[in-house]
């Protein structure tokens, strides 16, 4: 297949930033894990729609304070739904029955909401309730609304740190392993032995039709990665695995990592299914034909 070589050099550095990819992520949710980062920007968004006060009386609630806990510890929860923010806001607001004193309800929830000191939550909440004139199920499901849309811009926020933090992750993971995309595409194109042992690596992975799930399975994907990785001192020149020598070469190795790096911010299930394109793409073309045989 013509260009098989190049084909080949693109699978094996999207194996590369798979792999890699997948040890980033394991790194980062542990990390997440430890810092409870879901659950601290949940919080910090939920202040933000009711400020800290309000907060505080959502976080203290049964429905709420119940989902964080489990038989060991206590935490703060990392997922609350829009059905129970809106029912445990409106009780905590006015714990009034809505369905044997709905009257009553509508006044002790315009009363209430017009005494929140936060001034955002206060006028939104009275805006809500002015525009279903008053009715107490329409105000939850306008309630449950604009949860949802906050938790909307949250997710955004949150995603974008978790973007800077798997950066400065796989930033360390690649300058410690030493990959960087230049020397390991120089690697490729010169050592054709190499091009196809991760070839058979990629398309027996690909066979299984998932990813590995498991930390032994991880490390066993990683463990049979056949690239040079790492650093040597006391090799030949020609080693990949040799630090440069110049300055011009070390500007191309910090480059590289760096480019190893950003890529690897797009995330294993990217680069898997890349993987899986063009291992089918590559597959419906043929094998190389043999230099030795004649053209037909």
């Amino acid at each position: 297949m013509p260009g098989s070589g190049v084909i080949d050099v693109v699978v094996g550095l999207g194996m590369m930033y798979f792999v890699f990819s997948l040890v980033c992520s394991g790194v980062n949710e542990f990390i997440a894990g430890l810092t409870q980062r879901r659950a601290r920007f949940l919080r910090e968004g939920i202040e933000n729609l009711l400020g800290k006060d309000w907060t505080q009386r959502l976080y203290r609630h049964a429905l709420v304070d119940g989902l964080g806990r489990t038989k060991h510890r206590a935490r703060m929860p990392s997922y609350i739904s829009a059905q129970t923010f809106a029912r445990v806001v409106i009780q905590t607001i006015s714990p009034t029955d809505t369905d044997t004193q709905p009257r009553a309800t509508k006044r002790a929830l315009e009363t209430t909401l017009r005494s929140i000191k936060q001034r955002h939550a206060r006028e939104a909440l009275l805006t809500l309730h002015s525009e279903v004139q008053g009715d107490v199920q329409r105000f939850k499901q306008e309630v449950e609304r604009w949860f949802n849309d906050s938790m909307d811009r949250v997710t955004g926020w949150y995603k974008r740190h978790t973007n800077r933090i798997v950066f400065a992750i796989a930033l360390s993971v690649t300058a410690i392993l030493n990959a960087d995309t230049i020397t390991v595409t120089t690697t490729l194109w010169s050592n054709p032995a190499l091009r196809s042992a991760i070839v058979a690596q990629t398309e027996a992975l690909v066979e299984q039709g998932e990813q590995p799930q498991t930390p032994t399975q991880i490390r066993k994907v990683v463990g049979d990665l056949p690239l040079p990785m790492g650093w040597r001192l006391n090799t030949d020149e020609s080693d990949p695995r040799r630090p440069p020598s110049t300055a011009a070469g070390w500007a191309f190795k910090v480059f590289g990592i760096v480019l190893t790096a950003a890529a690897l911010t797009l995330g294993a299930p990217f680069w898997f299914d890349l993987l899986t394109r063009i291992v089918n793409i590559r597959s419906a073309g043929g094998k190389p034909r043999d230099r030795a045989s004649p053209e037909e």
